[in-house]
């Protein structure tokens, strides 16, 4: 049988589709490999017979029409025949069960294709997409679960989604890639790995290693790496348990133990993996597969040791297939770098598919052109018709060039079109077609498939304008399917209220910024307790290059009492160099930082030398408070000061380190940047205890350290009409009406209140405050 044989084509036509032999051959039509197996069997095209008659007068008229839009390229010139022809009259008639739906993404496109679908079973028809694209399959199978439709993809699902697969794809990567933080996160939260523990066991240590340990920048890559980090990050949290930074503060001990532990059975499941790779030479796949295999048993083995779960089901059952398929394989000799192991592994399993047996509705059917075949709907939907999806992409072949396939038989790439073009004018026969494409894929533009192009040509403007207007009932229902029945306001700038017993009661001297600039920024933190996250396996930032230095700064001249000299510098580098080692697994950002650290060391040790004879003593990292008296609730101001000098004219130097852009002297003195101040207002109500409280504050200083031409940079911030105790008290008296303000119940929390540069302020809470939706106006500039 020779379904959709075009009988009616011309002879001039079908000559030049050509032989296998013939380099002007036209693989890519629909009717080149009938016309090839008619030759093979010395048959004329004349000579076959038709089995049965169209359905319908339309139906004939259509698969005429379509025949002749698809005349090879060679040929179109009859097209202007074609048009001035009886049967140019009856393209209404042949395309008045066509519709033609042109969504504007693929999300719009699978709705529509819903909406169509659940409209066609309601009336009784058997209905199928039919599309060589799975991912719109999926889509619209999601989209019919809205009306409790559950529907099967008949193509299945590919093998390397599978869960127990993405679990040995996850393995592979893991062992032999480096042990990125993300995909061991992907691993240890897998629900199939059990590592032979409790699955709530797993989890709970799981987020501990993330929380603790790869939130921040990544471990150096490998088991050892990682156990380093786990173990430098314990330490790190124990040191500054009196200050615990946010991510350590909730855990405890019993958490550090259960990550040890989780980190013994990864390296005993994943560790003979990953010996691999201290082989130079290329290792026998053989020996690949057998210690990727017991790696994978290893980590999906339960407390029990079973591996049950792992196996069971289609998706089980398609892993141990596999597995057991390339353990009995024979790989011939083959060997592989372990590195590149995951991509052969990858290559192996690409192309299988596990097929659900879950009952689906027998009305509709999800299909790929192939399955297709020789079936028959009252309604199909071909789907995905755009370039590079229907027809799909010609590859070059990196082993075989054109030239070389046709010296030994082989068919070109275009072959495959040809067969894709043929299953697009099969289904073309059915008595209802609905022709779809999306006009962005991934958000980008798309071209409509060639095919696509060519039938609406021949239709003509008017067809395609009635093609088109059915088709558009669709997408215009699948744009208010959910769009909501009261309009849609943008939010207003957030200014949460919450009751004065929950709001903060103490806050630092830096958030006292924070509640001046931006106050929602302190509700969410200190009233939501909501902590900011770093990224997964990021990379060191800003942040910690200040926290490094701060804290090379405070430990060397806690420690050192010599003279300011070559000895100091080499000592200065030597505590950076110690707190520099977590960013050996960054080389490029450590050359980068390293270089201007040591210029910081040698001019900082410089500064100290010169001003080292005035100084009486140094307060470091000191910590104080200050109690202020209010009717309701006393409110607390706290502070860690980077360093106090005590000097021997009987006067304080308030002095902060900033690694950035230190706040300019209109900000001090506006008090829009009261850290300063508010420290000596600390001082002066005996808020640091080792500290005098009553003597003369005469600087309060800013030290740079960028490192570049200028490493050490001083900036005194004292203003030049009053003194810094006059400041301070000012500061202090604006505290007490700030925190009287929040004591009103009617006072917000406004987002974003005082910011002087909107685009270069950026706090870590305001995806919570929406500022990308209510700061935008109308004209889509910034309010």
């Amino acid at each position: 049988m020779l379904p959709a044989l075009d009988r009616g084509m011309d002879p001039e036509s079908w000559q030049a589709l050509g032989t296998p032999s013939d380099p002007q051959r036209i693989p890519g039509h629909p009717q080149y490999s009938l016309r090839q197996l008619l030759l093979a069997l010395d048959i004329k095209r004349e000579h076959v017979t038709p089995l049965g008659k169209p359905e319908s007068e339309a139906l004939r008229l259509r698969c005429e029409i379509v025949n002749e839009a698809l005349r090879p390229a060679e040929t179109t010139e009859e097209w202007q025949n074609f048009f001035t022809s009886e049967l140019a009259e009856h393209r209404e008639t042949a395309f008045a069960g066509t519709q033609l739906i042109t969504a504007r993404n693929e999300s719009e496109e699978a709705l529509s294709i819903a909406l169509l679908l659940r409209e066609a079973v309601e009336a009784g028809k058997s209905t199928a997409l039919i599309s060589p694209d799975r991912t719109l399959a999926r889509r619209v199978a999601s989209e019919l679960t809205r009306w409790g439709i559950v529907v099967d993809d008949t193509a299945g699902r590919p093998l390397e989604q599978t869960p127990p697969m993405v679990l040995a794809i996850l393995t592979a990567k893991l062992a032999l890639q480096g042990l990125d933080p993300v995909n061991l996160l992907a691993l240890l939260k897998h629900p199939l790995a059990f590592l032979g523990m409790k699955a709530k066991e797993v989890r709970s240590a799981a987020r501990a290693l993330e929380r603790g340990v790869l939130r921040g920048p990544h471990p150096r890559p490998g088991l050892s790496g990682l156990r380093e980090a786990v173990t430098a990050a314990h330490d790190l949290a124990m040191e500054k348990a009196d200050r615990p930074v946010s991510r350590w503060r909730k855990l405890v001990e019993e958490d550090w133990n259960a990550i040890n532990t989780l980190l013994d059975r990864l390296e005993q499941a994943l560790g003979p993996l990953e010996a691999l790779l201290q082989n130079p030479n290329e290792i026998p796949v053989e020996d690949i597969i057998k210690t990727h295999v017991d790696a994978v048993l290893l980590l999906g083995a339960d407390e029990n040791g079973s591996t049950e779960e792992l196996f069971s089901g289609e998706n089980g059952k398609a892993l141990a297939e596999t597995l057991t398929s390339l353990l009995e394989a024979d790989a011939a000799g083959l060997c592989v770098p372990a590195n590149e192991w995951p991509g052969v592994f990858g290559a192996l399993i690409t192309g299988g598919a596990v097929r659900s047996r879950t009952p689906a509705d027998p009305r509709i059917h999800l299909l790929g052109p192939m399955e297709a075949r020789l079936q028959r709907y009252d309604l199909v939907v071909l789907g995905g018709l755009n370039e590079g999806t229907w027809p799909q992409r010609t590859r070059n072949d990196p082993w075989l060039n054109r030239p070389m396939k046709g010296q030994i038989g082989l068919d070109p790439p275009e072959r495959k079109i040809g067969t894709s073009a043929h299953d697009f004018l099969w289904n073309l026969g059915a008595p209802e077609v609905v022709l779809s494409r999306s006009e962005r894929v991934d958000g980008s533009p798309t071209v409509a498939s060639r095919w696509l192009q060519r039938i609406v040509t021949l239709a003509g403007q008017s067809v395609e304008q009635q093609m088109r207007a059915k088709g558009k009932r669709y997408t215009e229902l699948a744009l208010v399917l959910d769009r909501s029945e009261t309009p849609v306001r943008p939010a207003k700038r957030p200014e949460p209220k919450p009751p004065v017993e929950a709001r903060p009661v103490q806050l630092s001297v830096t958030a006292i910024e924070n509640l001046i600039r931006d106050p929602y920024l302190i509700y969410a933190k200190n009233v939501l307790k909501l902590d900011e996250v770093d990224p997964i396996g990021g990379e060191p930032g800003a942040a910690d290059k200040g926290n490094i230095i701060h804290d090379a700064l405070a430990n060397f001249l806690e420690d050192w009492d010599g003279p300011f000299d070559d000895k100091a510098v080499r000592a200065l580098k030597t505590e950076g160099g110690r707190l520099f080692r977590p960013l050996d697994a960054f080389p490029a950002i450590r050359a980068l930082w390293w270089p201007r650290f040591e210029r910081i060391a040698e001019e900082f040790v410089a500064y100290e030398g010169e001003v080292a004879p005035k100084i009486y003593d140094r307060f470091l990292e000191e910590y104080g408070k200050v109690e202020m008296q209010r009717p309701e609730r006393n409110f607390t101001l706290t502070g860690r000061a980077d360093r106090i000098d005590q000097m021997k004219d009987n006067s304080l130097r308030v002095v902060d380190y900033k690694t950035g852009q230190p706040p300019s002297a209109k900000q001090v003195e506006s008090l829009l940047s009261p850290q300063l101040p508010l420290e000596v207002a600390m001082i002066r109500r005996k808020g640091f205890e080792d500290l005098p409280h009553d003597m003369p504050i005469s600087d309060m200083l800013y030290i740079q350290l960028k490192g570049g031409s200028d490493a050490v940079k001083l900036e005194s911030r004292v203003p030049k009409e009053s003194t810094a105790e006059e400041l301070a008290e000012e500061a202090w008296k604006r505290l007490e009406q700030l925190v009287a303000a929040y004591e009103n119940p009617r006072k917000g929390y406004l987002s974003r209140a005082r910011v002087l540069k909107e685009r270069e302020w950026a706090a870590s809470y305001d995806h919570l405050a929406r500022v990308q939706e209510w700061s935008l106006g109308e004209d889509g500039e910034d309010a």
